[in-house]
């Protein structure tokens, strides 16, 4: 009998080729928890023990997805996954196993250290890859299902926090996740509801600590963590930041909606109650954004070159449809925090962006240009209701430099219309920037302190304040940044150190040889109210401007 690989005989070569493309591959960085889906070299990347995580990769498991039942097993449907540190082999309790994604609990008595993880499907055995295993490493479950912007909350009726079901300042809230260490029951059925209360846990909410009134398994789950607290008193915003800290490891930052008032939330970086309230009753909400950024980053000394600053002018222009559960799961229509508060943001490689990971659907709005007073810029259409504009700048005195374009005055944006949005113009006045009064005496940030930035300038009435930071690390590639917003007459902000605390350490050297690892900056933006523009097919739109000034620092 010859043999065969999918119902056909085939020849040695060709066996050889079809056993090879059957064995399970493990994504680089693909066990993750299963919560906050935190990137290799993050600082909360490592898996703890008793908790749920994720393995992506290939050939991991059937075609169709197979869900485990109490007891947990430790094979199903011809997949397992073996764990190793220090010596000791576990086999992970299955959840769930598909051809490209398990979900799997960490044996609470596994060791702690670093070692390895394998999967082993139809009795083939993927290549080994590292992992790194802690008490524990807390991630709270988003609603985007990959670990940002809106978090898993519910109140005492189990009714999940939105914009229009916003929490109560004093109200107690449940948060969900896992991570919180490990327990001594058995693992493979159902929890029984024991409260955690040797697991260190802070929540903070908005940057301020919670009333933790509640730390355990979620009862009759496994691997499931409820972290029951109380909304502190003088917090409201459709995007309030959360945070949960657990033995010295911050976890992801989601957001949750604080409302004092009506529950649906309003404020003043985000969509009016009026705009929220009409996109629940007609399942849709269309938004433009025209935005206009200066960016001027000092490098510092760089090895042939001298002193170098980065100048950057450009723009960019979106117009989206979000149904309303893509807009329950968005970051909003800034994706900032509410005045006082900070969020953070994590990415791959050296491309930092505050893309939003709910993809809506992109309106065509023609052709879109920018007239200020050094002429007319047209922007590029790069996808359906997507737009980006080169404006000017780089690096003086080297290839590639043009003349800067955005300068103090008026600005015009127009768009000719489209098929979905009509013809519309928008103006703003593009302001002197802010000054930055502590700048000369920042070079290096503890992540274990909290970081105090102080200014002068820029309009009460019409601006806030970006205090922004980022950090990277080159083995891996990944980085972290946070954003946090003030209003300007503040003149004066702390970035708390469990902000600062998520990021990487800054580590140069590969493709970042030369260049600092880690930048620090702070600029200035317009206030959402003012900046609005109308157009037929737009529910909201928005006509704005960043004008960012920084440096290199090293996060420590």
């Amino acid at each position: 009998m010859r043999p065969i690989c999918s119902g056909k005989p085939v020849g040695l070569l060709v066996l050889l080729a079809c056993v090879a493309a059957a064995q399970p591959l493990i994504d680089a960085g693909g066990v993750v928890n299963a919560a906050s889906y935190a990137l290799a070299g993050l600082p909360n990347s490592s898996i703890g023990r008793g908790s749920i995580f994720n393995v992506f990769g290939r050939n991991m498991g059937p075609t169709t997805i197979e869900l485990a039942k109490f007891p947990l097993p430790t094979t199903l449907a011809g997949t397992s996954v073996k764990v190793t540190v220090s010596g000791t082999t576990l086999n992970a309790l299955m959840v769930y196993t598909l051809a490209t994604q398990l979900a799997c609990v960490m044996p609470s008595n596994t060791p702690e250290g670093t070692g390895t993880l394998q999967v082993t499907y139809n009795n083939q055995a993927s290549p080994a890859v590292p992992v790194t295993v802690v008490r524990a490493s807390f991630g709270v479950f988003a609603i985007n299902q990959v670990g940002s912007g809106p978090g898993v909350f519910t109140d005492v009726e189990y009714k999940v926090n939105t914009v229009t079901w916003s929490a109560r300042p004093n109200e107690v809230i449940a948060a969900w996740g896992t991570g919180l260490g490990p327990v001594t029951f058995d693992e493979t059925r159902g929890a029984p509801p024991e409260d955690m209360r040797d697991s260190d846990v802070q929540v903070f909410v908005g940057g301020k600590p919670a009333e933790v009134l509640f730390r355990g398994r979620a009862p009759n789950f496994s691997g499931l963590d409820q972290i029951t607290f109380r909304i502190p008193p003088g917090l409201e915003g459709c995007y309030v930041p959360v945070a949960v800290k657990v033995g010295g490891a911050v976890s992801n930052f989601v957001s949750i909606s604080i409302s004092a008032g009506k529950r649906t939330c309003s404020d003043p970086l985000g969509l009016s109650e009026t705009e929220i309230d009409q996109a629940k009753t007609k399942d849709s909400l269309s938004i433009g954004s025209v935005a206009l950024s200066k960016t001027e980053i000092s490098l510092g000394a760089v090895p042939g070159l001298g002193d170098v600053s980065i100048k950057t002018d450009r723009g960019s222009a979106d117009f989206v449809r979000y149904n309303f559960l893509k807009l329950i799961g968005s970051r909003g229509a800034s994706g900032f925090a509410p005045f006082g508060h900070c969020a953070v943001y994590t990415f791959t490689g050296q491309a930092y962006t505050l893309s939003e990971p709910v993809n809506p659907a992109g309106l065509d709005a023609g052709n879109i240009s920018v007239t200020g007073p050094r002429g007319t810029k047209q922007f590029t259409l790069d996808s359906k209701g997507h737009y980006s504009a080169e404006l000017g700048g780089g690096v003086p005195g080297m290839p590639g430099w043009q003349e800067e374009y955005l300068v103090k005055g008026s600005y015009t944006v127009t768009g000719t219309g489209g098929a979905d949005v009509k013809q519309f113009t928008a103006t703003l006045n593009l302001p002197d920037p802010l000054q930055w009064t502590n700048r000369n005496s920042i070079s290096a940030v503890s992540r274990a302190q909290d970081l105090r930035v102080t200014w002068s300038g820029g309009d009460p009435s019409r601006e806030y304040v970006t205090i922004a930071g980022v950090s990277m690390r080159t083995t891996p590639e990944v980085g972290a940044a946070f954003v946090c917003t003030e209003r300007a007459a503040a003149q004066a902000f702390t970035v708390p150190a469990v902000v600062l605390s998520a990021l990487p350490a800054s580590q140069a050297g590969g493709s970042l040889s030369g260049l600092p690892a880690g930048m620090l900056m702070l600029g200035s933006a317009p206030l959402l109210e003012p900046a609005k523009f109308k157009a037929t097919g737009l529910d909201a739109g928005y006509f704005s401007y960043t004008i960012l000034g920084g440096k290199g620092v090293a996060y420590q």
